[in-house]
């Protein structure tokens, strides 16, 4: 994906906000992107069965 100048900016400044360390643009190019595939991943519906349309979703199911 790529990100405008002011994207990178604002990631730039909240990078350093929270980690007190200044990226240059590439750096931050890379962080940004690396963050963006992270949620891609984990954003993605799970493989499988979906529950049927009757099923309660807001009861919890102890784990095995």
């Amino acid at each position: 994906m790529k990100l405008t100048r002011e994207e990178i900016d604002d990631f730039i400044r909240v990078w350093e906000h929270a980690f007190n360390e200044r990226l240059s643009r590439e750096e931050a190019e890379i962080q940004a992107n690396r963050l963006l595939e992270f949620f891609s991943v984990i954003l993605r519906p799970l493989p499988g069965p979906t529950a049927p349309p009757d099923s309660r979703s807001d009861q919890i199911v102890p784990a095995a």
